[in-house]
Parts: structure tokens; sequence; C-alpha cells
């Protein structure tokens, strides 16, 4: 029986295993069949704009996986990769403020590739504008990002024409160029671009600000009670922060209409670097000049023309250095409509003009030394032209600039971070004028005037040297912002110590209750200090700031809704400069 049962089975113990091999063979031949999968790759993009997505989940539905979905996240550039079963699928995209995407597929070829497309709730084309504080360094400085100047009622998309709708901010007349901040005199409003000083932010008339908006990411408005960070103004300062040109796509703009025409173009170079090319023309005086052709009404007529241009150009050399470097020109015009007299009017011709034309160069460094220590160097390089003739009055400048500013930022230990800076202006200006000149005797009416040749040379040094801190112990609702600025002018050969301060009190609530007081101080203008037109004695202006107020933000978590605040200030100026006909 035993010899039976070996010679039966025996040949099994070898057939077995073959059987097993050839089975497992078979089976996963079936699996692979049935599993077969390919690799599914694609971009996700806002829908309207093209702008890449990162960092988004998607899902994959398959039916087979018992409503178990497969999952991949888009990278940087909103490109994705997946492996995905051939088949029916579902493809299901959510991200806030954009719509759910939900989309069914085939998956059927050897290699697959998709474009999502995702829409946003809304693109901002009826949205509240909310001005708020980009930088909490600073309670007095109001912040409008594009997306806010662009959309804000009444400022046609120009970013500092936004800001003369904003509390506290007026102009001296209708057509005037000149921002008033607060009560002060025009003169004493100081304009920079990425914080260097240009010498004027309007062109005539005020009808838009000198650089196009597209390259502009945010406007920033100083008023009474400002931190040391800036000088040499006793109201505030108007800055115009340029945006980094996108490394995405190309983009492209262009538009036309009455009175100017215009347009700009972003260009990536590669995956970190950029350029940006931004340009402006107006016709207004050809417009009104074909409209005034032959009617003596507009005989006396004048009216402005100007251009603008702005090139950038950012390259992000490495992760803890950025370079960017940008060049800004603009000229305004200021003409008769009508080269002659229309009719027998014996109104003058060919005597008068009036233009005002600057350039600068502005790079840019930023270097991250550590996760606590950041260190930022701007500098500037330009020229200021102005000639102005009127009958046989006359004042020609011409002035060239060097400007830089330096920064440290530091977090000291967790509940201290300490700015320190230095910024610096150079001009050396050559003015020419022919101008009248009156003198009276104390007490009597003025005399009749005689006119003044005046030719001279002046050289103007500015320098500041601040520092800043932001004190908040942990757990601490209380926040205190002490800062010092040391002021140096030439000219007037004064050495001025600011200090400034400012605090607030955070309740849990969502309200801020915030205060600032500083020294302040100016220099006199040129014109002031000329010896013939003025007095070269003259010393600083000063003034001293004190401002309260609170802020309630009604948003909640949910990010939604708005805030609320005011505040309250006065100066006291002293040391002020009046024109005397003594």
């Amino acid at each position: 029986m035993k010899s039976f049962f070996i010679v039966v089975f025996f040949p099994f113990l070898f057939i077995k295993p073959l059987f097993a091999q050839e089975l497992q063979k078979n089976s996963s031949f079936s699996s692979q069949q049935k599993e077969e999968t390919v690799i599914v790759t694609g971009q996700l993009v806002e829908k309207g704009t093209k702008k890449p997505l990162p960092n988004v989940n998607i899902y994959c539905f398959v039916a087979k996986n018992n409503g178990s979905p497969l999952k991949t996240s888009t990278n940087d550039s909103g490109n994705f990769s997946i492996q995905v079963p051939l088949g029916p699928v579902r493809w299901k995209i959510t991200l806030v403020n954009y719509v759910v995407l939900e989309k069914y597929d085939q998956i059927s070829g050897a290699q697959e590739n998709r474009q999502f497309y995702l829409e946003k709730e809304s693109y901002r084309a009826y949205e509240t504008t909310i001005i708020g504080i980009q930088e909490r360094r600073d309670d007095k400085t109001k912040t409008l990002t594009q997306d806010q100047f662009m959309t804000l009622p009444g400022a046609k998309g120009d970013p500092v024409k936004a800001v003369q709708n904003l509390p506290g901010v007026n102009r001296s007349n209708a057509l005037s160029a000149q921002i008033i901040i607060e009560g002060g005199a025009p003169a004493d409003t100081r304009y920079t671009v990425d914080t260097q000083p240009v010498p004027i932010m309007f062109h005539f008339g005020g009808l838009q600000s000198i650089v196009l908006p597209e390259a502009i990411e945010r406007v920033d408005y100083l008023s009474a009670g400002f931190g040391p960070e800036y000088g040499n103004t006793l109201s505030g300062l108007v800055n115009l922060t340029t945006k980094n040109p996108s490394l995405e796509r190309i983009h492209g703009m262009a538009y036309l209409d009455i009175f100017n025409a215009g347009g700009s173009l972003a260009v990536p170079i590669n995956d970190h670097s950029s350029f940006f090319l931004g340009a402006r023309a107006s016709y207004v005086g050809q417009v009104l000049g074909l409209i005034a052709k032959g009617k003596s009404e507009f005989n006396l007529t004048v009216a402005p023309n100007f251009d603008d241009i702005i090139l950038m150009y950012n390259n992000k050399l490495s992760e803890n250095d950025l370079f960017k470097i940008i060049g800004i020109g603009s000229i305004d015009r200021l003409e008769f409509l009508l080269s002659e007299p229309t009719g027998q009017d014996p109104a003058f011709r060919g005597s008068f003009s009036n233009s005002v034309s600057f350039y600068r160069l502005i790079p840019q460094y930023t270097h991250k030394f550590s996760a606590d220590s950041i260190g930022r160097v701007w500098l500037g390089f330009g020229q200021d032209l102005t000639d102005q003739k009127i009958g046989t009055f006359s004042y020609f400048s011409k002035s060239t600039a060097i400007t830089n500013r330096f920064e440290l930022e530091k977090q000291m230990i967790s509940a201290w971070k300490a700015y320190y800076g230095i910024d610096n202006q150079a001009v050396w200006s050559d003015i020419k004028f022919q101008l009248p000149f009156s003198t009276a005797a104390r007490g009597s009416p003025r005399s009749a005037s005689t006119v003044q040749n005046v030719s001279n040379t002046y050289f103007e040094d500015t320098l500041g040297i601040y520092f800043r801190n932001i004190i908040n112990f942990k757990e601490s609702h209380w926040f205190f912002l002490p800062g010092f600025r040391l002021g140096y002018y030439n000219l007037s050969r004064d050495v001025i110590p600011e200090p400034r301060f400012a605090i607030r009190y955070a309740f849990d609530n969502g309200l801020t209750l915030r205060g600032a007081t500083g020294l302040y101080s100016q220099a006199p203008s040129l014109r002031n200090m000329d010896p013939v037109y003025g007095n070269p004695n003259l010393t600083s202006q000063r003034a001293a700031h004190f401002t309260a107020g609170f802020e309630k933000n009604f948003q909640g978590n949910g990010g939604t809704g708005f805030i609320l605040g005011t505040d309250f200030f006065y100066k006291h100026l002293y040391d002020l400069i009046q024109p005397t006909t003594e």
C-alpha cells in the first residue's frame, strides 16, 4: 500500500509546484490586464488669467476603488502628475475663493495630458475696496495695493489719485498736482519711488501720476506721527513700490483714448528673472489745439503734454539674494493751444514755455543673512530739468541727484524686532533765472519791480540715521514702538535729533487703541536760501506731531466684513519760513 502511494502521488510533488507557478503567472497577467494604469500629467491654472495655481490638491475618483480617491498636488508652477487606471474617472478640485471643479473623463491612452481651469468666485469687478495697513511696523502708514487702487471709485486706476481720495488728504486746487497731507503746505509733502526721492509725483494739472499703474504693487501714504524711517518733511510722504515682473508667463497691455495712449509688457527670462517695460504718451494739447483752431476764446489757453517710461529687471539670484533695478523717466510740457493769435488779437506768442523732466535709475538688493536678519540696499541716480519762460522772465535749473538707503532688519529676541538704517540725498544744482525783484521800506507798500539776473551753483546734502524698535512681550496686548532719527542738512548747518514714539493696545475682540508722537524737521528750499531772493542764514523748520485713534476689525475669523478706524491729530509748527518785503 505504501508502495502504491509513493508511485501514484510522488509525481504530484513535482507537478503541483509547476501548476502553482503557472497559475501565479496567469493570475499576475490577468491582474496586470485588469489594473493597467497610465501616467496623467497636466497643469492647473486660473480661468481667464491662466495664472498657475500651486500647492492645490487634485482628486481622481475611480469606480472600482469603492469611492476612495487617488490624490496628487500641484507644484510651484501648477503642474501635476498622477498614475490613473484605464477607464472612466471623475476629477474633483476644491480651493478657497474658487468654484468647485468636477469633471468626468475617460482614460484610454498610453500617456495622457490634462489642462484644468479653476474659476474664481469673484474677479473684483464690483468688490468693495478696504483700506488697511500693510506693515504693522508703523500704524501711520496707510497702504493701497494694486487691486485696491485700480478699483477705488474716483481714482480712475491711478495710485496717487487713490491717495488723494483718502481721509486727511487734499489738493491746493482742482487742477493742482500737489498733495496736501493733514493741513500741511504743499511743499511739505515728500514723494518717493521704492524709497528713493523723486521731484514730482503728478503731471501738470494733476492729470495722472508719473508711473504707469500696472508697474505699481502698492502705494503707501504716511501721515502725522509716522516713524523714523523718513525725514526732511513736516507733513508726510507718498511712496510708490514697484512690482516684481511676473515669472510665470508673458503679460501685455495696451490702451488708447482721446488724450493719451500707452502699454506695458512683462516677460519672464527664466525661472528666476524677468523684465518689464511700460510707456505712455499724451496728446492733450494736439487734440485741444484742433478744437481751438480759429476760435478767439482759446487765444491764451495752455494745455499739458507728457511722456512716461519705466523699465524693470528682477533677478532672484538665490534663496537668500534678490536683485532688482528700475529706470523711470518723465517729461511735462505746457504750451499754448494756438501758436498765433486769432484775428487782430495783440496777445503775445512765442515767449511762453514750461517744461519739467527727470529720470532715475534705482538698483536694489536684498540679502537674507539668517532667519532673523535681513539687509536691504537702495540706490538712486538721476537728473532733474526745469525750463520756464514767460515774456522777459525765465527760470532754468539742472540738478544731478545721488541718493541711497541702507537698512538692517533684525529679530533680536522673540519679543523685540529692530530696524537700523541710514539714508542720504546729495544734489548738485545749477540755477539761472531772470525774475522780478521788489523792495520796500518797513511798513510801506511794495515798490515797483526790477528784474534781477541770477546764476548760482548749489550743493545740497541731507543725511538721516535712524533706528526703530517693535517690542511685544509674549501673551501681552501692549506694543511699544520707540524710535529715533538724527537729521543733518548742510545748507542750514543743522544737526537735529528727532525722537519718535508709538504705542498700541490690542484687545481680543479686534479693537486696537493707538497713539504716536514725534519731532520732525525740514530744510529750507534753495529758493528761500538764495542770497538775492531769500536769506542764506535760514535754519530748518520744525514740527511736533501728536496723534491718537482706534481701529475695530469686524472681519472675524472668516476674513469678510470691514474695518472701522479713525485718528485725531495735532501738529505744532514752529521756526517756519515766511516771505517778507523787508
